[in-house]
């Protein structure tokens, strides 16, 4: 009987425990995703009004990312190296937060304000970088696997919330005005606020308490390893054909993160409002799918649900290209309408991609196999950007490049989606064959 209780008593302390952390990630990642979309939902603008054009844009999207990569293997050898990895975390989102206060300065900048703020925001994007993979080590040594799917649905429920609030309240401050240098105040006060909410960030994930014990007795790794974790992940079947579907997942997906961006603005006139708009029915029909997938995950697979990813953005691609044949008395709120029926999947980029990885990646290095992994996304989020501005600047750089570029946007991503049906497949054949 007394050791019933004393059973018990631990099992209860234990979902005592998993709810807190919930409620702390929840709301740790809230406070993030607030920050993101201060940030990059309006990156293209501040950069457009500092002097930015298309091939700077490009820029503005694909350098960050290049940053990003360079971080990458050494945060991850210093990061499997740590026992606790929570320090590290919380070092690197604080330096995201100075970095962000010193871009809303640059606009004080006698001149190379452009140049300044590019560089200043490649910096923070290595050191969210550093946070990203820090994070989902940290995530995966003290959550435990049963319980990953609930604590990630929270957590991306609260994003997505704050996905659908942020764009619009700067959305309306920013079509407030026709004043240049006053929209450009509007950008500053988007960083500095960002980066003061980073502290209160920081405070919440503080709070987290590790679910399963930290357990880490290997001696510190060095770039002899990076060879090693190579070597036996080019064996590991699962890892290689989870990563070719992802990366051509990735590369359809963030092709027309800058010409969507010169669509919207050059050809279907839209301002900040309407802007922020598409922001908003975005993240409100992913807020609103959020469960459902969540759902389907859990009685089929993360697997699974992946399929409609790609299959819904094939939607948007075509959306466009049909909005942009109509009279502009009806384009803007059919391109909206699409736009939002077309990201009813795109919240699962953020609940399943990673509990895909976790799956087929070993528990030995396991932050260096996520930094791997995140390689080959980085360097799709850093050439497709641009490679999606050459393609339209390569058929004509005029209303019908836009419409090819986004046909052949909307043929790969018809080719992800397949690719993921064969990964499924796959996948399950593997299980079933026990490799």
């Amino acid at each position: 009987m007394f050791k019933y209780t004393k059973r018990a008593l631990r099992r209860n302390l234990h979902m005592l425990k998993s709810d807190a952390n919930t409620f702390f990630y929840a709301y740790e990642g809230l406070l993030l995703a607030i920050v993101i979309y201060l940030i990059s939902n309006n990156n293209n603008l501040f950069a457009t009004r500092l002097g930015g054009r298309d091939y700077t844009l490009g820029l503005v999207q694909g350098l960050p990312q290049v940053a990003a990569m360079l971080v990458l293997i050494p945060g991850a050898i210093f990061a499997d190296s740590l026992k606790d990895k929570k320090k590290m975390v919380i070092a690197s989102i604080f330096s995201v937060s100075i970095l962000y206060l010193l871009i809303a300065l640059v606009p004080f900048l006698p001149s190379y304000q452009l140049e300044a703020f590019i560089f200043l925001l490649s910096l923070s994007a290595g050191a969210m970088t550093l946070y990203n993979l820090s994070w989902q080590a940290y995530f995966a040594d003290v959550t435990h696997i049963n319980l990953r799917n609930k604590v990630l649905t929270r957590r991306t429920h609260f994003t997505l919330l704050a996905g659908f609030l942020v764009p619009l309240v700067t959305g309306l401050l920013l079509t407030s005005t026709s004043d240049v240098s006053l929209k450009i105040m509007f950008h500053q006060l988007f960083f500095a606020m960002a980066g003061l909410l980073i502290f209160v960030q920081i405070f919440l994930f503080s709070k987290v308490k590790p679910e399963n014990p930290i357990i880490n007795d290997k001696p510190p790794i060095n770039f002899g390893v990076v060879l090693q974790t190579l070597k036996i992940l080019s064996r590991n079947k699962k890892f290689l054909g989870f990563v070719s579907v992802a990366f051509v997942f990735y590369m359809a997906w963030q092709l027309d993160w800058t010409i969507f961006y010169i669509m919207q603005v050059e050809y279907l006139h839209l301002n900040e409002w309407y802007l922020s708009l598409t922001t908003i029915f975005s993240m409100g029909m992913q807020f609103i799918s959020l469960r459902f997938w969540s759902k389907v995950n859990e009685r089929f697979s993360v697997n699974f649900s992946m399929i409609f990813t790609p299959l819904f953005h094939a939607l948007i691609a075509g959306g466009v290209i049909f909005s942009l044949c109509l009279s502009p008395t009806y384009n803007k709120f059919v391109f909206l309408f699409i736009v939002a029926i077309g990201n009813l999947a795109t919240a699962q980029i953020v609940l399943n991609p990673l509990q895909m990885l976790l799956k087929v990646i070993p528990e030995e290095n396991k932050t260096l196999s996520i930094s791997i992994y995140t390689m080959f996304i980085a360097f799709s989020n850093a050439a497709m950007p641009i490679v999606g501005v050459a393609i339209y600047r390569g058929f004509g750089g005029d209303l019908l490049a836009m419409k090819l570029a986004f046909a052949l946007i909307l043929v790969v991503r018809l080719i992800s989606c397949f690719l993921f049906i064969l990964w499924d497949r796959y996948s399950k054949k593997l299980n079933t064959n026990g490799s």
